[in-house]
């Protein structure tokens, strides 16, 4: 039976195409179904992704389909948006909301539908506003307790797509390597100075971003926030099946503790007193030590560098060109990206940094 569509839809598109299954039909994007190592090249793990038909503008299809797509897509295949022949036709109105959460450890849960049902408790939110495929899922949840007495309930995948920096690089290379190949290779350069008491400083390897400075300061300078960055990885091997058919569900917690502000995209429940977050918009830098960061590939490396924090990371590298986009980008290849490729930057969709910017300084 056909399941009824209890938001509006609005037409949007992007600068980029997929290469998705059954593209012929208008293709909700539905759920994000877990995660599987790329056997054909260890770049970077693939999410199995749960797709419902568009059957018209009031009815979705009461089966899904699924197609597994690189972990680096995420931040396009966003959950509610449409797509038809590889290309985002549109998405989902779903609400908008600010809350205050609190990252800090014992103030928030991670839970499933597995778990709550064979505990015989309250599944993480109704089933009916957003029905999976499954009623026991085993996608990991993200759940904090709202000072109304509700709940901020979100999926552990859309955590990670937008709270883990800001680049879709740095969250590959989070998913495929271990801690110790991420800082001796790919997350930071040589200082080539001392450190001091009081700066966090870094410098930031090729192909990341200067938005990604907060988090990886915090990775080399607090305990709490490398052991959260570890895990992913840790747990994405300890699940791996060889055989390729059973995918990892893995758990993303906050890397900071302390309070926080949230701006998301969801459904309420539970009369108005609590939501489910479908997709994150907006996000808040955790307080801190200042922060003094650099580039591996900055025209001079003696040399602040300069710009906003969405500043592409390709700035002054010689061996690498950065292309005007074209009105379509096809991304279409699941293999690691060639080092000396002519490339065009994606962009995300733009996150807002709620609050006070965690201070971010280039090095003296």
């Amino acid at each position: 039976m056909p399941i009824p569509l209890k938001t509006g839809l609005k037409r949007t598109s992007k600068v980029i195409r997929l290469n998705l299954r059954h593209s012929d039909s208008y293709l909700v994007v539905w759920w994000y179904c877990g995660l599987y190592k790329n056997t054909r090249d260890s770049s970077q793990p693939h999410v199995l992704v749960a797709f419902r038909k568009l059957l018209n503008y009031k009815h979705l299809s009461d089966d899904v389909v699924y197609d597994r797509v690189p972990l680096t897509t995420l931040g396009q295949l966003r959950i509610g948006t449409v797509w038809k022949d590889g290309e985002c036709w549109g998405e989902m109105l779903f609400d908008s909301q600010l809350f205050d959460v609190d990252f800090t450890q014992g103030k928030w849960q991670l839970t499933t539908f597995q778990e709550r049902l064979a505990q015989g408790h309250q599944t993480p939110y109704p089933s009916g506003i957003h029905p999976l495929r499954y009623d026991r899922d085993r996608t990991w949840l993200l759940e904090f307790t709202l000072r109304t007495g509700g709940r901020l309930v979100l999926p552990c995948l859309e955590f990670f797509t937008r709270c883990y920096g800001r680049s879709a690089e740095l969250r590959r290379i989070l998913a495929t390597y271990p801690w110790e190949e991420l800082q001796n290779e790919r997350l930071y350069a040589p200082l080539n100075e001392p450190e001091e008491p009081g700066k966090w400083k870094i410098k930031l390897r090729k192909r990341l971003v200067n938005g990604d400075a907060v988090l990886l300061a915090h990775a080399k300078y607090d305990a709490y926030t490398r052991g959260a960055v570890k895990e992913i990885y840790a747990q994405t091997e300890k699940s791996y099946d060889p055989e390729g058919k059973r995918p990892a569900f893995i758990k993303i917690k906050p890397w900071f503790q302390g309070p926080a502000k949230l701006k998301v995209r969801g459904i309420w429940f539970d009369e108005g007193k609590s939501f489910f977050a479908l997709q994150i918009i907006g996000g808040s830098d955790p307080d801190g030590i200042p922060i003094w960061k650099d580039r591996e590939n900055s025209g001079n490396a003696g040399d602040p560098i300069a710009g906003s924090d969405q500043e592409l990371a390709w700035s002054g590298m010689p061996s690498r060109k950065l292309v005007k986009q074209p009105d379509i980008i096809d991304l279409t290849d699941a293999l690691a990206p060639d080092p000396n490729a002519i490339v065009a930057e994606i962009e995300d969709p733009d996150f807002e940094v709620l609050g006070k910017r965690c201070t971010n300084q280039p090095s003296a």
